[in-house]
């Protein structure tokens, strides 16, 4: 059996600063890459910031296929898989996704949404 290393990420995610949090995400995964990660983890909503009164307030400019799109360039740059966490906008009844994306060094693994239905 080979042995998987696994980088736990616990961090600090400004609620609605994308970019900045973004490259957090990026540093900490270059680290985690030079140790020998093979699976880097992001708490939930580590791109997006944890807002509980008003998840929809860290919309404003937010481009979920772009986040995406960035998560899925750092895991094929490091060679790794990074599980990192978003709120997304759901076109059913206007509640938003609890979303993680799972990106490998080939592209985009997957997505899990869970509903929020408190809003």
């Amino acid at each position: 059996m080979e042995t998987l290393k696994i980088a736990a990420i616990c961090m600090h995610c400004e609620a609605g600063e994308i970019q900045r949090n973004l490259e957090r995400t990026e540093s900490f995964v270059s680290r985690a890459s030079a140790w020998g990660a093979d699976l880097v983890c992001f708490p939930e909503l580590s791109t997006t910031g944890y807002v509980l009164d008003d998840p929809l307030a860290v919309y404003s400019g937010l481009q979920p296929d772009a986040v995406i799109e960035k998560i899925g360039a750092m895991a094929g740059k490091q060679a790794l898989v990074i599980m990192a966490g978003l709120i997304e906008k759901s076109e059913e009844k206007g509640r938003p996704y609890i979303s993680h994306v799972v990106a490998g060094p080939d592209g985009l693994l997957g997505v899990y949404r869970l509903s929020l239905i408190h809003i």
